[in-house]
Order: C-alpha cells, then sequence, then structure tokens
C-alpha cells in the first residue's frame, strides 16, 4: 500500500508507460506495474531502467484501489488523463486552494465506486536540497514587493536592469547569471532542419547559430530570429493581503512545469512563400483572419504564441522586475504611431519610392513606420510600404505648403489622390543594442517593447492561442496544453477546460482592479475586476476590454496596439472579438514545436 505524504499537486509532464526507446528529460514521469516513476537526471537520455536512483525516482507506489494517498502525486488534469484504465473521473470536492489550507479531490471509477485525497495548499514554497526558488510577494494594497527564498538578497530598485529609450550605461542585471534567465538567447533557426527533427530531438538541434557567436547579426537575411527559453517550473499564489510568485530551477511539488521554447524575437511576417517567419527588417503579417494566421504558421509545422508561452514569459518578468506591472518594468515602448484620415498628394505607379503626403501624416512618423494604403480610410486593400524618410517639396510644387516628399519602399499597386494612407505602428526594426537583453530603443518611444530579447507588448495585438472566453457566461476556458492549443482556434468545451473564473461584463476599456490566478497558468492575463481606482494604487497596470454576455465566443488577443497609445503590457486582454478577425492592429508571434509534436 502507498504512503505517499500529500506535498500538494506535483506539475509533471505526463508521459504514459515507460518505454526503453524512448528519450527522457527531468520533469517527465512514467507509469510501469502500476507504479510510477519521474526522470530526475539533468541529461536526456534512453534505455535507462526505472530501478537506477541516479535517474529515476519513484514518486507512487501500486496500492489499493481504495488507498487515500495513492494519488496525491499528481495534477488532476494528469489522473484526468488516466480515463481508460478505470477512472471515470476526478474532481475536488471540497476546498478552493486557499494557501495553508487542505482540498480534498474524488476519483470516480468506472464501476461507480468512490476513493478521496488530500492534498495541501502550502502557503510558501517547500524547501527542496538543490533547487532554487526566486519568489516575489506583492503588497495588493500598498503596491509593494519584496523579494523572498533565493531572491531575498536583490535589489527590488530596478533602474539598471534593463534600457529604457537608449543604451543604458550603468546596466547591471543579477537575473543574467541565474537559471532560467542567464541561458535565456536569441538564436537563428533553420525551418527546414527544423522539420526534420526527429521525435524526441532538443529543440536547440534548429538552431544554426546563437547570440554573441562569431557573425551573428539581425541582418533580415536569415531565416528565423528566435529566442530560446530553458525549462523551468513556476507558480502563483494568494492571500487576502499578498499575491505570491516564483520561478524554480527544478521540481517543486504543486509548481506549474513550462518547457523549453524557442519563439519569434519578432512579429510574424510573411516570407517569400507565404510562411509566417520572424525576422528583423520585415513588416508584421496583419488584416488577416487569425484563423487564416493560424492556419499559415501551422502548415508548416509550427504554432502561435499561446497561453502557456505568454504565461512563462510573463512570470519570468514578473519574477525578475519585482512588479505585477509591464509598463514599469520594461517600458510602454510605442506611446503612439497611428494616423488615419488622410490621402495621397499626388498619384503614382506600383513600384515608386516617393509619396507626397500630408505634413501631420509626415510629421508623424519614424523611420521604419510602417503605412498602409487603402481604398478605405485605415484599409490596407492597396498595400503596405514603409517610412524612410521626408524632405520639403521642390520650389513651385503646388504642394509645398501642405505636403512633404516622403521616402518609402517600393510600394506594392498603383495608388491615386482618392487613396488613403494610414500611419499603423513600426516594423520589425533590429534593435540590435537590446539583444536579449529588456526594454526599447527605438525613437520616441515608438518602437516595439522588449523582454529578454522577445517583442513582449505594444505596436500590435498579439492573437493568443488557447484562452477563450464562452458567450452567455463570461467564463474562461483554456487549452490543458500547448498541443491542445496548436490543435483549435475556438472554443471547443469537450476538449477545452473550463477553469472556472469568470470575466467582468462589458468594460470597454479599463485598467485591471484584480486578476484571476490560475494555477495551470501563472499570471495569464485574466482579469477578475475592472475600473475603480486600479492603475494607480492597484499592482496591474493594464487594461481590459470585455464584452456583453451575449457577444459570441471570443479569443484572447494581448500587447497593445499603435492606436492604444500606452494602453498597453503583458497583462492587456482584449476578449472582444472571434478567430474570424482581421485588422491590422493584429499581428501573432511565431513559436517552435517541440520535436515530440512536430
Amino acid at each position: 500500500m502507498a504512503t505517499s505524504i500529500p506535498m500538494g499537486i506535483v506539475s509533471l509532464k505526463a508521459e504514459g508507460a515507460y518505454a526503453a526507446d524512448k528519450l527522457y528529460k527531468k520533469g517527465m514521469w512514467v507509469t510501469s506495474s502500476g507504479s510510477s516513476y519521474a526522470y530526475i537526471n539533468p541529461t536526456p537520455s534512453t534505455g535507462v531502467p526505472l530501478t537506477d536512483t541516479s535517474h529515476w525516482q519513484q514518486i507512487a507506489e501500486k496500492g489499493d484501489k481504495g488507498d487515500a494517498f495513492e494519488y496525491a502525486d499528481f495534477t488532476p488534469e494528469q489522473l484526468a488523463g488516466l480515463v481508460g484504465n478505470g477512472i471515470k473521473s476526478v474532481l475536488r470536492t471540497s476546498g478552493d486552494g486557499t494557501p495553508g489550507t487542505t482540498d480534498t479531490y474524488t476519483i470516480t471509477f468506472d464501476d461507480n465506486t468512490t476513493t478521496t485525497f488530500p492534498v495541501y495548499n502550502g502557503a510558501d514554497a517547500p524547501s527542496l536540497a538543490g533547487v532554487k526558488q526566486y519568489i516575489i510577494r506583492w503588497d495588493k494594497v500598498n503596491s509593494q514587493c519584496t523579494r523572498m527564498g533565493d531572491a531575498a538578497s536583490i535589489t527590488t530598485t530596478i533602474t539598471n536592469f534593463c534600457h529604457r529609450g537608449s543604451v543604458n550605461p550603468s546596466y547591471s542585471n543579477p537575473f543574467d547569471n541565474l537559471y532560467p534567465w542567464k541561458h535565456r538567447k536569441l538564436c537563428k533557426v533553420n525551418r527546414a532542419a527544423y522539420a526534420a527533427l526527429p521525435a524526441g530531438s532538443p529543440i536547440i538541434d534548429a538552431v544554426t547559430m546563437w547570440e554573441g557567436e562569431p557573425g551573428f547579426i539581425l541582418d533580415g537575411l536569415g531565416d528565423f530570429d528566435g529566442v530560446y527559453t530553458p525549462e523551468f517550473w513556476g507558480r502563483v499564489w494568494q492571500d487576502a493581503t499578498y499575491v505570491y510568485a516564483g520561478v524554480a530551477d527544478g521540481p517543486i511539488p504543486g509548481w506549474q512545469y513550462f518547457e523549453a521554447t524557442i519563439g519569434g524575437r519578432y512579429f510574424g511576417s510573411l516570407d517569400w512563400n507565404g510562411k509566417i517567419t520572424s525576422i528583423a527588417y520585415s513588416v508584421p503579417y496583419r488584416g488577416a483572419t487569425m484563423e487564416s494566421m493560424h492556419a499559415n504558421v501551422s502548415a508548416q509545422g509550427m504554432t502561435l504564441d499561446d497561453v502557456f508561452t505568454w504565461s512563462a514569459d510573463t512570470l519570468l518578468m514578473a519574477v525578475e522586475y519585482a512588479t505585477l506591472n509591464s509598463q514599469t518594468a520594461v517600458g510602454a515602448g510605442c506611446d503612439s504611431l497611428y494616423l488615419q484620415t488622410h490621402k495621397i498628394g499626388e498619384a503614382v505607379s506600383a513600384g515608386a519610392t516617393l509619396l507626397k503626403l500630408p505634413n501631420a501624416l509626415s510629421a508623424a512618423c519614424v523611420a521604419g513606420a510602417v503605412l498602409d494604403l487603402g481604398t478605405s480610410d485605415g484599409g490596407m486593400q492597396k498595400g503596405t510600404t514603409r517610412f524612410i524618410s521626408s524632405s520639403d517639396l521642390s520650389a513651385g510644387d503646388p504642394l509645398i505648403s501642405t505636403h512633404k516628399a516622403v521616402t518609402v519602399t517600393p510600394i506594392p499597386m498603383d495608388v491615386t489622390t482618392d487613396h488613403y494612407c494610414s500611419l499603423h505602428g513600426i516594423y520589425n526594426a533590429p534593435d540590435a543594442p537590446i539583444g536579449s537583453m529588456s526594454g526599447y530603443i527605438g525613437t520616441a518611444g515608438k518602437c516595439n517593447a522588449y523582454y529578454r530579447g522577445r517583442v513582449a507588448h505594444a505596436n500590435y495585438l498579439r492573437y493568443v492561442l488557447g484562452a477563450y472566453r464562452q458567450t452567455g457566461t463570461g467564463k474562461i476556458w483554456a487549452a490543458k496544453n500547448r498541443a491542445d492549443a496548436a490543435a483549435a482556434d475556438t472554443l471547443a468545451t469537450a476538449t477545452h477546460r473550463d477553469t472556472g473564473l469568470v470575466l467582468p461584463e462589458n468594460i470597454p476599456s479599463a485598467y485591471i482592479a484584480t486578476m484571476h490566478l490560475d494555477t495551470l497558468l501563472p499570471l495569464a492575463p485574466f482579469a477578475k475586476t475592472g475600473g475603480g481606482s486600479a492603475g494607480t494604487t492597484n499592482p496591474v497596470g493594464d487594461i481590459v476590454y470585455t464584452p456583453t454576455l451575449g457577444t459570441g465566443n471570443t479569443i484572447l488577443r494581448s500587447s497593445g496596439a499603435a492606436n492604444f497609445a500606452a494602453a498597453c503590457g503583458r497583462f492587456l486582454g482584449n476578449w472582444n472579438t472571434p478567430a474570424t478577425d482581421g485588422h491590422w492592429t493584429i499581428a501573432v508571434l511565431p513559436f517552435l514545436l517541440t520535436p515530440s509534436e512536430v
């Protein structure tokens, strides 16, 4: 009979029955003869027997069906995955997850008999030998942060942690020397090599060059500019006064596992074959429906930023910068880069590189600004070009007092004076000084805001896979894992998880007053309430938009947009539209899938 102590829910990655020819990595767990084992060695391997305690640790022993402690080491989602092996359902039947309390879960078997097991909700992280735990505690009333655990000695004065608007000569960030942050790096990926990776291969096998190696440059000539993030473990929890957030470098009971990933540095753009990639000097792909963008990236064996990768980046940022306000951490980036209702002053033919634009429009541009040309105000029907520079018109030109001569990249179609030209954000600027650091460099804040090398927020809204709002209830549903998120655009109640969380109704634009916390998705942008004094006294200084309950099922869009000005950030949640919506404000961020999912 099993006698394991109910320490809390263990977030390990279930891999099913043990197979000698499968590659196992730290954080995976398997079953064999009714017992379960966790792979604990930092080096991946195949063929290591379960009896080898240097690689495997038994986490549950086969016991009788009525054993109350037999299942205490697994998440409800992992237990639910055992359906077909005699288990009909797993439900929490008492408790609410409050730190310091004990919940009860009930397992119902196929013969309708039941058993229960307890889960203790620790008020703080358990102490595990050899595992570093970097924790912040946020005072919800006074908006003050305290570092705890292995982060206790690190300052909360983050002035020199990043670059804000210009290169910071006093840059000094202690997290550059701590795992997992220190291993987050820019990289070049060959997409053909990635597509050929066999199942079980490390995702880094697709990398052709790393930041810091001779010849590494963001020049727009590669195949995919990516950002590698190593695996780590994370958790959020709260009590009446505080929100806690933690990052760990090894497995801890009750903490969520985040796999290693490679995602785009930039908003996705179209390559010469109509595929989405991430590359410097390109114009982000916008205007298409989210369904189309998802189908496009899926066609090459990739996926989009999902609620799991979004949560991972946000958690790393929050713990590193000791704040739940992403704008105070790395800046707003794009304060405003938006202007419509202007028409061009003189017709030009396809391929032209000079436009005569109204003074107000040209004055609002910066180098790299995206200019959309359309038959309607704000439209993109005639294509997209990019602002390079402007100058006064020649003496005697009838438009000299009202227009500028604007140099642009070659326009794709003929345009006439009936066509509109709109300023819609900025292109994928190299921003080389940022590297794998954080902040923004662009002119007057009209640029992307980066977190450790990746576009974090501002400029364009981003479609976030795997998070859905249900019509009629306002409930938040979520994918169960990254593969589940990559499989669908819209809500599928038969397969997705009901988080039990409900969004506030009909908020056209307000600061998030309080946030929902989801154990499996730490710091996902799930608003609980909006308005009131939030934004000045509340730690979450980002915006929430929600529709009326009667609006059909919608998806999560986050980040911000050029026309939102400073209303942007990691916690911004725009829940107003379905996956069939397409607009110039919406872009995507491509991500590689792990080789086991390709």
